[in-house]
């Protein structure tokens, strides 16, 4: 009796900052969801302005929790600091810059990313899977609208909000016809990818925040939400959420079982450098494999040549990499493996040379590698798991590689979408919640009538 009134939210202090930070975390999903930016002279001036405001205000609201990682955030700023300045022997000016553009916005990134999971990780996970069951519930209703009979309407819309934003839309309707059989709604995005990434996130965060996450009846509502989501809007990436979310749920919890996962999950990573080694023709293996999933040459980008650039970077790169978003460093690499593996002759369009290195390799996992090379890379990871563990998040290792696992379908690894999915996968498991005695926000009134209903 105790602990459940001890488990009641104070009306006047954690309730109301927890339903401000879900009314926050739902405009940060619609700003990932349309990922406007504001633009001067064709370039980008404020990226992602919906996620940013929205973020920013997640920070206001838990900057007691965000000021315990002040420390670590300042020594990883003077690392971002020092690293381009060790690295200056083989960067030119232009790259400096952008090495330092990097790392302010990973800053950022990885801010954000700590403001979200300082909400996941207090706020009741019933009310996390709540919200994010209903608002997948809006988006699935609103690509049903858009695929059966309102495309015009959502064209339309999406034309007035993109207009004056310098971002083209999704053109692949060929493509869309020729992989799944059907025009993919986007409910107002710019392309399908951002709607399947939303309903992903949502499905994500909804599993994880069920009660007994793992067991068969969550695994069967899961799959139930996953299988919809594909139906609706279809895309491969479904395959890393779906890994990430076992992953998860099935991280081993003792000293022995965790080594024995990093064991396989090196050496599956092994041997895919050395099969990558010695395969020419690895475009050709991958479009006869995957059929037409792989004839876009999408697939090739976004996953296949990603160990074999990343392992060249390091190679000539080995300490600190090419700078944190000093992707075009590594664009005579990225070539170089487009020609060797035949993804050039397979995949012309690619060879245009207006295309950046993001968009002829889009790994986030092996990007982290490539921006950091092996030394940086590594104190990296420690220092996010430090940051992590700072704020309250268990097993933070796991929530580290629940990302890589989605990461590896694609993305920007500075953005603030790629530490998004990151902060989803803090999610503690909902029994580990409930157990949780937690005084410190209740005020004395409500100790003293718990104690006295207690008796």
């Amino acid at each position: 009796m105790m602990n459940h009134v001890y488990a009641q939210p104070n009306a006047h202090g954690s309730f109301s900052r927890s339903t401000v930070g879900l009314a926050l975390l739902v405009a940060f999903y619609v700003g990932a969801h349309l990922r406007l930016s504001i633009y001067s002279g064709g370039s980008v001036l404020v990226p992602q302005y919906i996620c940013l405001a929205a973020g920013a205000a997640l920070v206001a609201l838990y900057h007691r929790t965000l000021l315990k990682t002040l420390p670590l955030m300042l020594l990883l700023a003077a690392a971002l600091v020092l690293a381009p300045i060790l690295n200056s022997p083989f960067l030119s000016t232009s790259a400096l810059f952008e090495t330092y553009k990097g790392g302010i916005q990973l800053l950022i990134s990885m801010t954000l990313m700590l403001a979200v999971a300082a909400l996941v990780t207090t706020v009741e996970p019933a009310r996390l899977a709540r919200l994010s069951t209903r608002l997948w519930l809006l988006f699935v209703l609103l690509a049903l609208l858009e695929f059966a009979a309102m495309r015009d309407v959502f064209e339309a819309i999406s034309q007035a909000i993109y207009s004056a934003s310098g971002r083209g839309l999704y053109t692949g309707v060929e493509r869309d016809q020729l992989m799944y059989g059907q025009i993919r709604p986007k409910v107002m995005a710019t392309e399908p990818s951002f709607l399947a990434t939303t309903l992903l996130c949502l499905c994500t965060m909804a599993i994880l925040s069920m009660r007994s996450a793992g067991k068969p009846h969550t695994v069967r509502n899961g799959l139930l939400m996953l299988t919809v989501t594909y139906l609706v809007c279809p895309s491969m990436i479904i395959v890393f959420f779906m890994a990430a979310i076992a992953t998860w749920m099935y991280w081993p919890r003792t000293r022995k079982g965790r080594a024995l996962a990093l064991f396989i999950l090196g050496g599956a990573l092994v041997l895919t450098l050395i099969a990558q080694s010695y395969m020419t023709q690895l475009a050709a293996l991958s479009k006869l494999v995957l059929g037409e999933h792989g004839a876009t040459g999408s697939f090739f980008g976004r996953i296949a040549v990603g160990p074999s650039v990343g392992m060249d970077v390091i190679e000539r790169y080995p300490l600190l990499g090419v700078g944190v978003g000093n992707a075009e460093a590594a664009r005579p690499i990225i070539d170089n493996n487009w020609l060797n593996k035949g993804a050039f002759a397979l995949f012309p369009w690619f060879a245009d040379p207006t295309l950046r290195a993001n968009d002829l390799m889009s790994n986030g996992f092996w990007w982290q590698w490539i921006y950091m090379g092996a030394l940086g890379g590594l104190l990296f990871i420690a220092l996010t798991k430090a940051l992590l563990r700072r704020i309250g998040v268990e097993l933070p290792f796991r929530a580290i590689v629940c990302a890589w696992i989605v990461w590896y379908a694609g993305a920007a690894f500075v953005d603030p979408i790629s530490w998004f999915a990151l902060a989803i996968f803090c999610i503690p498991p909902r029994a580990n919640f409930e157990s949780r005695t937690d005084l410190s926000n209740l005020d004395r009134a409500s100790i003293v009538r718990g104690a006295i209903h207690a008796r």
